[in-house]
């Protein structure tokens, strides 16, 4: 991912609504350990993504009844990272993940809101 200039985008969101709401939907017992799991795992890597200096963007993966979740993905991450980092993650990191550089995620001078 250095090597190529890769960024990466943790979705951490989609794992937290599976785990609060997985048995509820229906997932038996060994399936909720794998979520666990997994979840630890993401957490490992956020820190690994850090320390290695890879851009981290800001996603969440939320689809059907997860939506309304997206707002767990701040909390999710202010445990694994500073509060300015999660910040520049939604923002100016996330702007040329989406080719917006210069346009979103920044704060420029331009015209006035009407």
């Amino acid at each position: 991912m250095v090597e190529n200039r890769a960024y990466a985008v943790p979705t951490l969101a989609i794992l937290g609504a599976f785990l609060a709401k997985g048995r509820q939907a229906g997932l038996g017992e060994e399936n909720m350990e794998k979520l666990e799991k997994v979840a630890s795992c993401a957490a490992d890597s956020v820190r690994l993504l850090r320390r290695s200096g890879i851009p981290i963007g800001f996603g969440t993966d939320l689809f059907g009844k997860t939506h309304g979740n997206e707002l767990t993905e701040f909390g999710l991450r202010k445990g694994l990272e500073t509060p300015i980092d999660v910040l520049r993650s939604a923002t100016s990191v996330n702007a040329p993940i989406l080719g917006k550089s210069g346009e979103l995620g920044c704060i420029a001078k331009g015209p006035s809101p009407t």
